[in-house]
């Protein structure tokens, strides 16, 4: 059981590595592709704020996983990450828009197999984290 609990946590600890380099490409292009209309105005705003939201989501942040608890689970931030990266494909530049917007949602769709195939059989959950922030008893494996 050490291999594989061994393992969990690297592939843990990539996820939230490319999690995190994800968000920050959301975040760049909501930047710099920010027009001065009402519909850019707003897209950039929410593809923004949201890649900040994921990105402390992916630092474990305790608070944050308290309020949003969807994103405590892979398949949760698999979900969001597929719903940024739809917001993130109608940022222009059009073509960067859709290459960083398809890499998000490809690595929502991991996320969420994952979840289904990896994680969840191993019943790893970053709620653990919540649980100890309030002074729990969690462990690093809690059972489904």
């Amino acid at each position: 059981f050490r291999v594989l609990s061994g393992m969990s946590d690297g592939v843990d600890i990539l996820t939230r590595i490319v999690g995190a380099l994800v968000s920050l490409g959301c975040g760049v292009i909501a930047v710099f592709g920010f027009r001065l209309n009402l519909q850019g105005i707003i897209l950039c705003f929410y593809v923004l704020l949201f890649a900040f939201v994921s990105l402390l989501a992916e630092m474990r942040l305790g608070f944050l996983l308290r309020w949003f608890k969807i994103l405590s689970h892979h398949a949760g931030r698999g979900f969001f990450y597929i719903f940024i990266g739809s917001l993130t494909l109608g940022i222009p530049p059009k073509i960067a828009g859709i290459i960083v917007g398809a890499c998000t949602i490809c690595f929502g769709l991991s996320m969420v197999f994952m979840n289904q195939c990896y994680f969840k059989s191993k019943g790893e959950r970053l709620s653990n984290v919540v649980d100890e922030n309030r002074g729990g008893a969690g462990g690093s494996v809690q059972a489904c």
